[in-house]
């Protein structure tokens, strides 16, 4: 999903949580600018894989999304990655918020997927991006695989 249209989701979010539940001002940024910010790791990943800095070719890269590529590893989008968040959340109050960004950012990725599949019949969008750092290097990297480990 495009940056700007997790920026247009996440305003409403941003205006219940202050009226409603009364989340300070600087905690509704900080969900704010997580609910879309880590979709950063879609330019590492292409930065990595194709060496190139063109954030042209990127956009490219991955839209129509997604790239005809399977298996891609966007590491804000694992589930080691929303664990993290929730441990840094004990012990600093903030990361909370990130937390509750980042979460609201991958349930607008999972309900766009899940009408593409189901709806729309996209059946190539099954299988495209990793849930799991650990299990995607265990794909890649396995010891019973003759090779060192391999370049993304």
């Amino acid at each position: 999903m495009l940056p700007t249209i997790h920026i247009l989701l996440t305003l409403p979010f941003c205006f219940i949580l202050y009226h409603y539940f009364h989340v300070s001002l600087l905690n509704n940024l900080i969900v704010f600018f997580s609910a879309w910010l880590f979709d950063v790791d879609h330019y590492i990943w292409f930065v990595v894989r194709k060496r190139s800095l063109s954030l042209k070719k990127c956009y490219h890269y991955h839209h129509p999304w997604p790239s005809r590529e399977r298996d891609l590893l966007h590491f804000c989008h694992t589930i080691e990655f929303y664990i993290i968040l929730l441990i840094l959340s004990l012990f600093i109050k903030e990361f909370i918020y990130v937390f509750i960004g980042a979460a609201y950012h991958m349930l607008w990725d999972i309900v766009r997927k899940s009408y593409l599949v189901y709806y729309k019949k996209k059946t190539f969008l099954k299988g495209v991006r990793a849930g799991s750092t650990i299990m995607w290097i265990k794909r890649h990297y396995s010891p019973s695989k003759s090779t060192k480990l391999k370049t993304l």
